[in-house]
């Protein structure tokens, strides 16, 4: 893709919400810092989290497994460990290919 991708900061989002919804960007920010919240604590406890139409968070067991560095040429074993993982959803898939598509 040639498109040059535009990061969207969380400042950014806020204000975008806080103008949308008629709030400052102070009582946005504390709803959206207690959304992320939420997901974090929910993940961090084990629990699955599901958007309809946008995607789903969840805690990943990654398994233990062996790096290699190349420049070395030494190996280096990683512990199995949990790591969140975002799935996005076939809607939202789809708008991004879209979105691209027709750039």
């Amino acid at each position: 893709f040639t498109k040059e991708l535009i990061t969207m900061n969380k400042k950014n989002i806020v204000k975008e919400i806080a103008k949308k919804n008629g709030l400052t960007q102070v009582q946005t920010m504390e709803i959206v810092d207690d959304f992320l919240s939420a997901i974090v604590d929910a993940v961090a406890a084990g629990e699955r989290i599901q958007f309809i139409g946008f995607g789903t968070f969840e805690p990943f067991k990654q398994k233990a497994r062996t790096v290699h560095n190349l420049a070395t040429g030494t190996a280096k074993d990683v512990p199995e460990k949990m790591i969140p993982k975002f799935k996005p959803s076939k809607c939202f898939k789809e708008a991004v290919a879209n979105n691209f598509a027709n750039k």
